[in-house]
């Protein structure tokens, strides 16, 4: 219940992990997540890819303009990127994962130059 209440934006959440192991996925999730955020015009979604090809997720969505991808997977890891993804301005590499700092620079820069803005609490009339 906590999680169609999460998934249909009723319930405020500024932070969410869904973490993925061998033994549960959390691909089917996490494509729910980014179609539920994608629907909702005020919100933008940041998504850390660093097991995943950023494309998995924005298969089939198509508001990627409020999407921001940090790509800890294709560059990392040797794979080949899709044209697309190399040249979109809302996914960003990261070279290496040695040194989280610069992630957490990458987010900030995001969220200060406006691309992804922090999302309030909404008031109990909007839920």
């Amino acid at each position: 219940m906590l999680l169609d209440r999460i998934l249909s934006l009723k319930e405020f959440s500024g932070f969410i992990i869904i973490e993925d192991t061998i033994l549960q996925s959390g691909r089917l999730l996490i494509k729910e997540f980014v179609k539920s955020i994608t629907k909702n015009d005020k919100r933008n979604l940041v998504i850390l890819c660093v097991e995943s090809s950023p494309q998995s997720f924005l298969d089939n969505i198509t508001i990627q303009q409020r999407i921001v991808v940090v790509d800890a997977y294709s560059r990392i890891g040797g794979y080949d990127m899709d044209d697309d993804e190399s040249s979109n301005p809302n996914v960003h590499f990261i070279k290496s994962l040695n040194n989280i700092s610069e992630i957490a620079t990458l987010v900030q820069n995001l969220i200060n130059e406006g691309k992804y803005h922090r999302s309030e609490s909404p008031s109990p009339n909007n839920a």
